[in-house]
């Protein structure tokens, strides 16, 4: 195993207590493909003048015995407050509190979309505020900087250290 590769994994599961080898796994591949990417847009975005906000979906369906946690796309039927869609459940669960989120989600994308207005600051490198969707929201500022900004953010070096392997 290549140095750092074990030290990833210890990151991820400080940040993610309780959360098994898939659901790490799952972590990581949504990270590397998705919020790592968002955020360095908005670093970009902000360095140029630019005005951002960042969210972060952190609901974990409960589908498919929670393995996929707050998994790429989970956020949908949330945005658009359609829970009650034909197969919906089926990723989502039927948990009530998920109306009391997706009420919280589309209610800041509807006001966004109306006037520009949200009620958590702009994303600024010296701040960079980040509202969590959960059933507790909150604003974070600069979450998990370990992980995205890490020598280690790669789906691979999380592989190599779950399976005990060099991966080419």
């Amino acid at each position: 195993m290549l140095p750092g590769r074990r030290e990833a994994v210890d990151v991820y599961r400080r940040h993610r207590p309780g959360e098994n080898d898939a659901q790490i796994v799952m972590a990581a591949q949504s990270d590397e493909g998705f919020r790592q990417r968002a955020i360095r847009l908005a670093e970009k975005h902000a360095a140029n003048g630019g005005t951002s906000h960042m969210y972060w979906f952190t609901w974990p369906t409960p589908a498919f015995g929670g393995v996929l946690g707050s998994c790429h796309a989970v956020d949908i039927p949330f945005t658009f407050d359609n829970l009650d869609a034909a197969g919906i459940s089926m990723f989502t669960g039927d948990a009530p509190e998920r109306a009391i989120l997706a009420r919280d989600v589309s209610s800041q994308l509807v006001s966004f979309a109306t006037d520009g207005t949200l009620d958590w600051p702009h994303f600024c490198l010296a701040r960079r505020a980040t509202r969590v969707f959960d059933i507790e929201p909150a604003i974070l500022h600069d979450p998990e900087p370990e992980i995205y900004n890490g020598e280690f953010c790669g789906l691979g070096y999380i592989l190599e250290a779950i399976l005990g392997t060099h991966l080419n």
